[in-house]
């Protein structure tokens, strides 16, 4: 396993264990949406980011998170909306 894949596993390890204690964790979800995200699951990691943001709309950063799913999905005119 190499380094940087030992560091996603870590940091998912990590935000799950936080939202597993706290599931309204939003930092956590987000956390768990970016790591899902980054190793190729867009599907989820746009469930992750919509769930956060139905929840908590007052956070950028899942907006920004979320549009760059919409990108990597090929979707660019709803990535434009959300920004």
């Amino acid at each position: 396993m190499s380094q940087e894949a030992r560091y996603i596993k870590n940091a998912y390890d990590f935000y799950w264990r936080v939202l597993t204690k706290n599931p309204s964790n939003i930092f956590a979800a987000n956390g768990v949406g970016i790591v899902t995200a980054e190793k190729g699951d867009l599907a989820l990691a746009k469930e992750f980011f919509t769930q956060i943001r139905e929840a908590a709309d007052h956070m950028p950063d899942v907006r920004l998170n979320l549009a760059h799913v919409h990108l990597g999905q090929g979707q660019f005119m709803t990535a434009v909306q959300l920004v």
